[in-house]
């Protein structure tokens, strides 16, 4: 055991409720990705996922309420902050998407929202390996490949999403206006979900680095 440890006597609800929003993030994401897979049964993947919006939002209260009692903490405070704000913000944005899917009458799924949404699954997946490496961090150095996968998946959802778009511009011609814009959307808010998860990978890396 090292002084740290000694001094700073590790508080293990900190990382319970941190891996537990990360499973809720998981499984939301996962869900939405069922969604893309399952279009004609919108309405019912869309509760589920506002019911996992809504335990997220549960967790972050509980961590921030834990936070403002708790004097000593793994990590510092900003770190445990902003960790736990960006993994609610990927449920947010999917939350937001599968709304936006539902009360825009989006007709149908297509292939590069399947995509898209298996990409973000695979990009949470890779945060959760990466999260569950923080009670020791000294003895992870297989977070730096999670890391780079992040940032690869994050690499690649933006082509999709640019791609996606460019085809919509570029569109046979019977795809009326309002359409286009309601497409247009979803594919930037799933681009965007992978970006927060890109931005946890960056909080992960920096909590490492001033850890070990």
């Amino acid at each position: 055991m090292g002084l740290k440890e000694i001094l700073v006597p590790t508080d293990t609800g900190f990382f319970d409720l941190i891996e537990e929003l990360t499973d809720v993030v998981v499984v939301g994401v996962e869900t939405f990705h069922q969604l893309m897979q399952e279009y004609q049964r919108l309405e019912n993947y869309y509760s589920k996922i506002k019911s996992f919006e809504h335990q997220a939002d549960h967790l972050v209260h509980e961590i921030h309420d834990r936070l403002n009692k708790s004097f000593i903490t793994p990590f510092d405070h900003a770190d445990i902050s902003s960790l736990v704000s960006k993994l609610d913000d990927i449920l947010d944005i999917v939350d937001g998407a599968a709304l936006r899917m539902q009360n825009y009458k989006v007709p149908c799924s297509t292939e590069a929202m399947v995509k898209l949404s298996a990409t973000l699954q695979d990009a949470v997946l890779e945060v959760k390996k990466a999260v569950l490496c923080l009670r020791k961090l000294s003895k992870s150095p297989q977070m730096l490949q999670y890391f780079m996968e992040i940032h690869r998946l994050e690499n690649l959802a933006d082509e999709l999403s640019r791609q996606a778009v460019a085809n919509l511009f570029n569109g046979s011609g019977n795809q009326d206006f309002l359409t286009f814009i309601k497409y247009k959307e979803v594919y930037e808010l799933i681009e965007t979900a992978v970006d927060k998860a890109e931005d946890v990978a960056n909080i992960l890396s920096a909590i490492q680095l001033k850890n070990t």
